[in-house]
């Protein structure tokens, strides 16, 4: 939101808001838009909100190559209350309300001036006691003709839990540098313990049972999985459990 002629002014996602150059700061390589709506007048008296600064002498012209994801999402309507990416399912777009909830960005969405392919690389299923660890994996390219980084997210989803949980929540992440064409392998060792949590009786526990892990460009766009069956007696785990997956890229 931002002040127009000194009230409030708000804007919903989605929505065009048409924008004019008021300050170029060549010694900070800085540009400051505002709305075109405001004034001469309203300019130089300095009454304006600024919508926004950017920095665009590099990012604008292309010459750096952006990747940086949110850490938050971003709601498509007025009526979609502000809400986590770690939503059970009822907190989604369901057939149980005609609200949806669907965030316009979702957490971890970014984008950037090259593009990349995913492959799945490894078992689709592999199985291992409460206390082990699986290896899953995939290979990411560079296929477009500059190089850019690639952030390779990990979520972990729990389908049928003794309490419920999130439909998938972010385990661990890495970012990956490619010149144009360049392929990387990734393999990531995950333990059944990040897939722990806190049961009915207070306890953080490790549950048998099955697991996907899926690799995202963000929280809603998860093209690769890989299901994990975890066989065995629940366990609990303390303090010094395993909190990250370990990455390899190779």
């Amino acid at each position: 939101a931002s002040e127009r002629h000194g009230g409030p002014a708000e804007f919903m996602v989605g929505q065009v808001i048409p924008l004019k150059v008021i300050e170029v700061d060549r010694e900070r390589n800085r540009l400051v838009l505002s709305e075109r709506s405001a004034t001469q007048e309203w300019r130089k008296a300095q009454k304006h909100r600024l919508l926004t600064e950017l920095q665009p002498g590099d990012i604008l012209s292309g010459r750096v190559n952006p990747s940086g994801r949110l850490p938050v999402s971003v709601p498509a309507t007025p009526g979609a209350q502000p809400s986590s990416y770690l939503g059970s399912p009822l907190a989604r777009a369901s057939t149980v309300s005609n609200i949806d909830p669907s965030a316009a960005y979702p957490f971890g969405a970014g984008i950037g001036y090259s593009s990349f392919s995913w492959e799945p690389d490894g078992d689709a299923v592999t199985e291992i006691s409460t206390r082990e660890t699986a290896t899953i994996g995939l290979t990411v390219t560079n296929t477009s003709d500059r190089a850019g980084c690639e952030v390779v997210q990990l979520y972990v989803h729990d389908p049928v839990a003794s309490v419920v949980r999130p439909v998938q929540r972010l385990v661990g992440y890495t970012k990956l540098a490619l010149e144009p064409g360049q392929t990387a392998r990734i393999r990531v060792e995950v333990c059944a313990e990040l897939a722990s949590f806190t049961g009915r009786s207070g306890d953080r526990i490790v549950e048998p049972g099955e697991l996907v892990f899926g690799f995202g460009r963000s929280s809603a766009d998860i093209p690769i999985t890989a299901t994990v069956v975890v066989t065995g007696e629940p366990r609990v785990v303390g303090f010094d459990r395993v909190l990250h997956p370990e990455w390899h890229v190779g």
